[in-house]
């Protein structure tokens, strides 16, 4: 039998919306100014709070940092199309790189996210911290994801298909900063489209096609 979770009490509640305020303000600041120029100053001003309370939550930068990667990927979690429990093989490939354009990588949350994936290559601990906090994240999106568009979750070819597709939106949304405004986003996320759609025609008796 599955157990009702207890109400949290006043002190509890109160201290779960500061560790939020503090994840979406740590999130918002490194967004801004980028992982070198982050302080603790800036944040709590961001956020509304004294330095006291932002350390007293997460007494070192690597917990602040942790938990605002965490607190990103519980958001997204919620975010369409993972969020709709009834999309089970109806979702097809156009929808799935337009949500998540449109709802991740377009926005400035993926900058702080960006921002700390470059920062844990020289830092070990974060980087094992992060890399925990991301595998818990990405099988059960996978898995969703690919059963929502009709596969099998434990298809091989299905998930490196959708990672590869993972990976050719982040390069898009990098390519913003690394260009000189020549190559558009939305024309490179059309083409790409019609790639990942001919590669799953390619790869599965049944394709999973736009309606």
């Amino acid at each position: 039998m599955t157990q009702t979770p207890r109400p949290l009490s006043k002190q509890e509640a109160k201290s779960v919306d500061m560790q939020r305020r503090v994840c979406a303000a740590t999130v918002s600041v490194l967004a801004e100014v980028g992982y070198e120029r982050v302080s603790t100053k800036l944040i709590s001003e961001r956020g509304k709070m004294s330095r006291g309370a932002l350390n007293y939550h997460f007494p070192t930068k690597n917990d602040l940092f942790v938990a605002a990667y965490e607190y990103v990927l519980a958001e997204w979690e919620k975010e369409w199309p993972f969020c709709d429990l009834d999309a089970q093989g109806s979702l097809t490939t156009e929808a799935l790189i337009d949500a998540l354009w449109t709802e991740l990588f377009s926005k400035s949350t993926y900058l702080a996210i960006l921002e700390l994936m470059l920062a844990a290559r020289l830092d070990p601990d974060l980087g094992t911290r992060l890399r925990a906090a991301l595998a818990r994240w990405s099988k059960k999106r996978d898995r969703r994801t690919i059963q929502m568009m009709g596969l099998d979750p434990d298809d091989e070819m299905a998930s490196k298909l959708l990672r590869l597709n993972l990976c050719m939106l982040r390069g898009i949304c990098v390519n913003r900063f690394c260009a000189d405004g020549t190559y558009a986003e939305e024309p490179l996320i059309e083409i790409w489209k019609d790639i990942l759609a001919r590669e799953m025609k390619t790869h599965f008796a049944t394709p999973v096609e736009s309606p």
